[in-house]
């Protein structure tokens, strides 16, 4: 049998149909829309029956069944190489989540919009995303590749399981230090069942203009001690998608990037994470550890409070450094990368 990952030709479709032309934001903030503005249990999303597609390398193409029925919350671009990863029912409507196999762009998407039975065939060497899957088959991405003269460093915050105060006023302050902000929030569920008006203000961030937020997965227990998800005995998989469960239940499409629990992995992770799609994300600037960052460095703080020196770290460089980095989306960090 071909090995799945490395011989096989992909269906991917082509999307090169003329699509409206009002502008979406990112993915991360084409945010399902709810009833009200505050967030609660009462206005939840009901997620139901959600099965991946790709844990039985099953990749489906996509391309919208005609053009006038896409609505503005689901733009896509044109030229875009959807993979279907997901499907859901979310409120009683049947979605997919699929990602832009150039852009790691996550999309939620009706799924009578989609005609999924034809498609071009599409090498995966041919694709950032599959790329991407192969550079974290073994390890973890730790950083991106940057050569310039410039710093350019991507800003990463865990919110793991916490009764503590959530980082809010430092992140809210992030566009006094920078022209444009972009980080990304890896979330815990427990993390966002408990802390639901924080969430909120996280999501409202992203909404602006001054910052760009990618949300993605960090488990839905997160366990309190070492090895924490890497424990055998946990069921991992199902953990994952638990968590995918929370995001679309309180509005949010999950990205394709997981970060383990304290950075601890084993093989047997990393291969059940590929199965699911998903592209590792590590670091090498853990600033509460005094791990300094560099250009390309992922830095890692915590934003659920339990880290505060990691954040003072973090402001105590910006006032030492004249030259301040340049925060750059994870996404288009790594397709420097590839």
């Amino acid at each position: 049998m071909l090995f799945f990952w490395k011989l096989v030709c992909f269906h991917i479709l082509l999307l090169d149909s003329v699509v409206p032309s009002i502008a979406a934001k990112s993915v991360e903030q084409q945010l399902l829309l709810t009833k009200t503005n505050t967030l609660s249990h009462q206005s939840a999303h009901r997620v139901k029956n959600l099965r991946p597609l790709f844990l039985k390398g099953s990749l489906l193409s996509a391309v919208p069944a005609r053009e006038d029925d896409w609505k503005p919350e689901v733009m896509l671009p044109r030229g875009c190489h959807l993979v279907l990863l997901r499907e859901l029912t979310l409120d009683d409507t049947n979605y997919y989540v699929a990602v832009d196999a150039q852009t790691l762009i996550s999309y939620l998407i009706e799924q009578n919009v989609l005609d999924t039975s034809f498609g071009i065939a599409v090498r995966e060497s041919d694709l950032p995303y599959f790329q991407l899957l192969v550079q974290s088959k073994k390890k973890p991405i730790e950083r991106i590749n940057h050569q310039g003269r410039d710093q350019r460093m991507v800003l990463s915050l865990d919110f793991c399981p916490s009764n503590q105060e959530t980082e809010l006023n430092f992140l809210e302050s992030l566009p006094n230090s920078f022209n444009e902000v972009s980080w990304i929030a890896f979330l815990s569920g427990r993390w966002m069942e408990s802390h639901l008006q924080d969430l909120h203000r996280l999501r409202l961030l992203d909404l602006t203009d001054q910052q760009k937020i990618i949300f993605a997965n960090h488990s839905y227990q997160h366990l309190a001690f070492p090895p924490f998800m890497a424990d055998l005995s946990v069921d991992f998989e199902s953990d994952v998608l638990r968590n995918e469960e929370v995001f679309l239940k309180f509005g949010l499409v999950p990205s394709v990037f997981y970060r383990f629990p304290g950075l601890q992995y084993n093989q047997q992770r990393l291969d059940s994470l590929r199965q699911l799609g998903y592209i590792a994300i590590s670091s090498q600037a853990w600033l509460a550890k005094k791990q300094l960052p560099v250009s390309g460095s992922i830095i890692l703080l915590h934003g659920n409070g339990n880290e505060r020196q990691g954040i003072n770290s973090f402001q105590k460089y910006l006032l030492t450094h004249h030259d301040k980095p340049q925060l750059i989306d994870l996404r288009a960090g790594l397709l420097q990368s590839v």
